[in-house]
């Protein structure tokens, strides 16, 4: 709470979604924000870079699943294998510049490498009303 206060005093600009925080940095609006290490990639050649800290960046997990009623689940489980293959999570990385969990796969973006991930676990719907009020009463 202490860095959420600290980030709180320094009026943040909010934005829906890590999609547009890069802009106001490329335009020199702001000096710093809160998006993805992708961003670096695909905004090339904006200003963009990382914070190399000792704190975990924190990933967010996805789930895939197959349906009960899937028309075509051997396909699926093909496009599952495929998905979580060295190839997918290279191109993954290289292309679109997203952190993957395939070991010794990462974007290119110098020193992401060493960087520690935590993956962060869903909040409840009751989690979430609980942390708008607070951060409500913060921001």
């Amino acid at each position: 709470m202490k860095f959420v206060k600290g980030l709180a005093a320094n009026k943040p600009m909010f934005v829906a979604s890590f999609g547009p925080t890069p802009a106001p940095i490329e335009s020199g609006e702001k000096w710093i924000g809160i998006s993805m290490p992708k961003y670096i990639l695909t905004k090339a050649p904006a200003p963009l870079d990382w914070a190399r800290i000792e704190q975990p960046m924190l990933g967010t997990p996805r789930g895939m699943a197959i349906t009960v009623k899937a028309p075509h689940p051997n396909a699926a489980r093909l496009f599952f294998d495929y998905w979580l293959s060295q190839e997918s999570a290279k191109i993954l990385a290289d292309k679109v510049g997203e952190y993957v969990l395939y070991p010794g796969v990462y974007p290119p973006i110098a020193g992401i490498d060493k960087a520690k991930v935590q993956p962060i676990r869903e909040l409840s719907d009751d989690e979430i009303r609980h942390w708008a009020g607070e951060f409500k009463k913060i921001f």
